[in-house]
């Protein structure tokens, strides 16, 4: 195993350098033997020297190791102390009755054991002034070792690895499970998934990226400039803040112009750290095959966003409108359709409207007869006759949710819809698909750049797919 094979030239190189450090500190007694005197008055002719010494002491020992005291003169180190890290104690801010979480466990205990060197003239050596063996708790075994904060390391090496493989798709605690079976298992593992969460979280944040969004857009211009046909705009609120975002690439242009017969869209939530609608746009091909035609991520779910993202929609394909449009039952999506699509013929989501009659009538006879009406064609006449009769029927009369859907029966039912070509659209089945298949690869805590960067990643490889088929 290669994490394993690393793990022991590491720990290869720390006895060598154990060793060394000892000889020069004429120390030959087992770690376990040392004492006071053995350590108290000698010199290294290196501060780090020190500093290694004690962290592989402490961690033979089974204690973990902080930087407390340092004094400077003229901005150079003249004198370092470490301490054990259950030194000191916890501060106490609010009382119990007041805490609404439950406490950490207390780590600090008053602990005595600590080493502190200084810079001795004119040998320019650092010499023990003080070092102290006493703890007052139990020390951790080799095998509990591991999980003091103090030897949780996040290797660069680990971390380039993480945030390559979370590039692709690959989530953080499936990356540790692999380098936990690389390792060996997880009781050799060199750190916890929390240590690389916040590693990965802080090599985030030194970044030199001005701002979030402007990351995304550089990316989205990077794609323009590989991709003559490449789209995409954007609109800024008052703060000059990102507010709605659209953008299609070559390929989705090209599928439009074949395919653009049939528009379903939908919108997500909780996949990206803004909670940002994500909008896809998608239709149906000659092979029956998802296709997409843009993505957007807007403001909010309400009209201005959907007259913004229809307006610049059209604009990437040319003002051509599609023949139908398949969405679910939300009233501002339904209003931005009518101004900027008038002569488009809006089917609304069948899987919505049975969920939606489900929790509004929960009538079994009711469900059954009006799947019959959605699905099957009727003579107009026939059609109403058979609503009316099961809405007296069931006594549903004064239903706000049925009287609302027959008005809008012309955007569902068959006997109006008869003849408009769906490509087999009757749900917005395949915009669900696309974003369950995203959200498999998106977390609600990335950044817009990361979102962007993983939909590009996510959206190339299903369309690599689909064309391999």
């Amino acid at each position: 195993m290669e994490a394993e094979s690393q793990a022991e030239n590491m720990n290869e190189e720390q006895t060598y350098e154990w060793e060394s450090i000892t000889a020069e500190l004429n120390i030959t007694k087992p770690v376990n033997e040392i004492q006071i005197c053995d350590v108290l008055g000698k010199s290294l002719d290196k501060l780090g020297k020190w500093e290694a010494f004690y962290e592989m002491y402490a961690k033979r020992m089974g204690f973990g190791t902080r930087k407390d005291d340092v004094r400077r003169s003229h901005g150079v180190i003249v004198m370092r102390r470490w301490v054990c890290c259950s030194e000191g104690y916890k501060r106490i801010t609010i009382t119990e009755t007041q805490r609404k979480k439950r406490p950490h466990d207390v780590t600090r205990t008053g602990c005595q054991a600590a080493l502190r060197i200084l810079l001795t003239q004119p040998s320019n050596t650092w010499k023990c002034k003080e070092f102290s063996t006493i703890h007052n708790h139990d020390l951790a075994s080799s095998s509990e070792v591991q999980f003091l904060r103090s030897y949780r390391v996040v290797s660069d090496g680990l971390l380039a690895q993480v945030r390559s493989m979370n590039s692709v798709g690959i989530k953080t605690a499936n990356i540790m499970s692999h380098v936990a079976l690389q390792s060996g298992g997880y009781e050799r593992m060199p750190c916890q998934l929390r240590d690389v969460y916040n590693r990965v979280a802080g090599a985030k944040r030194e970044e030199k990226i001005e701002t979030d969004s402007e990351g995304a857009l550089g990316f989205l211009d990077y794609l323009a400039e590989r991709d003559p046909n490449f789209f995409v705009v954007y609109q800024v609120d008052e703060e000059n803040r990102l507010a709605n975002l659209f953008w299609a690439d070559g390929n989705s242009r090209v599928d439009y112009v074949a395919f653009g017969d049939v528009l379903g869209f939908d919108t997500t939530y909780m996949t990206n750290e803004y909670n940002k609608p994500l909008t896809v746009l998608i239709g149906v091909n000659h092979h029956f095959n998802t296709c997409i035609f843009g993505f957007a991520l807007l403001l909010h779910e309400k009209l201005p966003s959907y007259r913004w993202l229809l307006q610049k929609f059209l604009e990437c394909h040319g003002d051509k409108k599609p023949n139908v449009v398949v969405t679910d039952q939300d009233v501002a999506m339904k209003q931005a359709i009518m101004e900027h699509m008038p002569d488009v013929t809006h089917r609304l989501c069948a899987w919505h409207l049975n969920t939606n009659a489900s929790k509004k009538v929960k009538d079994p006879i009711f469900l059954k007869i009006f799947k019959d009406l959605m699905y099957n064609y009727y003579e107009e006449e026939d059609f109403e006759a058979r609503w009316l009769d099961v809405v007296e029927t069931q006594q549903l009369t004064d239903n706000e949710w049925c009287q609302t859907t027959f008005d809008t029966r012309k955007q569902w039912a068959e006997t109006y819809l008869r003849g408009s070509f769906v490509a087999g659209m009757r749900t917005t089945q395949r915009c669900e698909s696309i974003n369950s298949a995203l959200k498999k690869f998106l977390e609600k805590n990335y950044c817009l750049r990361e979102f962007v960067t993983t939909i590009d990643m996510t959206s190339l490889k299903a369309r690599t797919q689909r064309d391999c088929k």
